[in-house]
């Protein structure tokens, strides 16, 4: 088995384009073109070529920024599952379990920095992935924005050390209610409690979280 296996070139292929590649990047790059070809090139022709050249060398940098930061966060998934697969005995993946979020406060996060966006997961998401393992439960956000998959950086979910190298949360509370799972987490990168609130796959994560703790315990693992 595996798990986002796709290089980024099998990535920008296989994935839909956001809106900006879509509509908007092209259109302002024929609006700027013809602007440029009125304006310029009879009286210049070289500043017109220099603006071509200019206007492709731009808008591939942009393309490869954007498409670059989203790939980096999708294949972190690839990452911890391989990371994993080498040390679990029991590793399966749940795919698109229904789940919302409450009390995310972004304003909580320890890092302040444009950098944080590449470190720190966002929780803004109503699906996910879900990676079990012997010793966590990576969770892999996932949002449909416009049309388009937009990633959360996989946090993995456990009250001992964390081993993939993603960003670690550790279980504050854990409560089935009825047609849903309560989760309470505490990610290391916030100051806050953030709240999960589980609607599919139930008896599967359950079951999870009951070996988990037998496992916890009889490890000490303070619980």
């Amino acid at each position: 088995m595996e798990y986002r296996p796709e290089n980024y070139l099998q990535f920008i292929l296989k994935k839909s384009l956001p809106p900006i590649f879509k509509f908007t990047l092209p259109i302002g790059l024929i609006l700027m073109l013809l602007l440029s070809y009125f304006t310029t090139f009879e009286s210049n022709p070289k500043g017109f070529w220099g603006t071509i050249i200019f206007l492709i060398v731009g808008g591939s940098v942009m393309f490869t920024f954007i498409t670059g930061i989203t790939y980096f966060i999708y294949s972190k998934g690839n990452k911890a599952y391989e990371v994993l697969k080498k040390t679990s005995t029991n590793l399966s993946i749940i795919s698109d379990v229904d789940i919302s979020i409450s009390n995310f406060d972004r304003f909580s996060s320890y890092n302040k920095s444009p950098a944080a966006l590449l470190s720190n997961t966002l929780y803004d998401f109503r699906r996910a992935d879900l990676i079990i393992s012997d010793f966590s439960l990576i969770l892999l956000g996932k949002a449909n924005f416009t049309g388009n998959m937009a990633y959360a950086l996989p946090v993995e979910i456990t009250n001992s050390l964390g081993k993939t190298g993603m960003p670690v949360a550790n279980i504050q509370s854990w409560k089935k209610q009825g047609d849903k799972l309560l989760v309470e987490i505490l990610d290391h990168n916030y100051g806050k409690p953030i709240k999960l609130i589980i609607r599919s796959n139930l008896d599967e994560i359950e079951n999870w979280y009951i070996r988990y703790k037998k496992k916890a315990i009889s490890s000490h693992y303070d619980y």
